[in-house]
């Protein structure tokens, strides 16, 4: 069994993830915080927690430093401090991940055809990360691990909007208008690189 990086000193510093976490909640939250986990049994229990949540979701240290920015603007003196699994939503929002595999496999090959419809933009992008037309032939067993890394880093992070689905130019053979003015556009093209 892998050792949890969250119990483990990390850097040139040696900072244990989970300690550096319940300090950082103690400075947001202050005695509030601090009265939750009056003695050094409950912190140590509430730091094996979050690092076994935290391990079993795939959550680095590196992905809670946002949220922990957005809590430490918005904290004010009413503020509750969040649960660990409510912490763990905001990082990795819940999600199913054979679920959004199945979703990218789908709609991957209708990319091209302009016709593609993503329930979240993450799932997009992570497909598009992963290769459209490698998961488009892809197998859940084979690329599991790919795809939840993939897709774990895209929901850590703000994603783009979709791109508009966009259907591929027609082209139509033996019309004289659409060859001439595709000729004007790639003049026009040519003319504007040149200048």
């Amino acid at each position: 069994m892998a050792r949890n990086p969250w119990l483990r000193p990390a850097g040139a510093d040696g900072f244990v993830a989970v300690r550096v976490l319940w300090e950082r909640f103690a400075a947001v939250y202050g005695t509030k915080w601090r009265l939750q986990f009056p003695d050094e049994a409950s912190q140590v229990v509430w730091g094996e927690s979050a690092a076994a949540l935290f391990y079993a979701r795939g959550i680095q240290y590196r992905m809670l430093k946002p949220v922990l920015d957005r809590l430490l603007a918005t904290v004010r003196a009413d503020s509750v401090p969040p649960s660990l699994a409510e912490l763990a939503d905001m990082v990795l929002p819940a999600i199913d991940f054979a679920a959004a595999f199945d979703e990218a496999r789908v709609q991957a090959p209708l990319v091209l055809l302009g016709a593609a419809v993503w329930s979240q933009p993450a799932i997009y992008w992570a497909a598009r990360d992963f290769g459209l037309n490698r998961i488009a032939a892809a197998r859940w067993g084979r690329s599991k691990g790919d795809w939840v890394r993939l897709l774990s880093k895209r929901l850590a992070s703000t994603c783009p909007a979709v791109p508009a689905n966009v259907p591929p130019p027609e082209y139509k053979r033996g019309n004289a208008a659409v060859a001439a003015a595709s000729v004007a556009q790639l003049k026009e093209m040519l003319a504007a690189k040149a200048a």
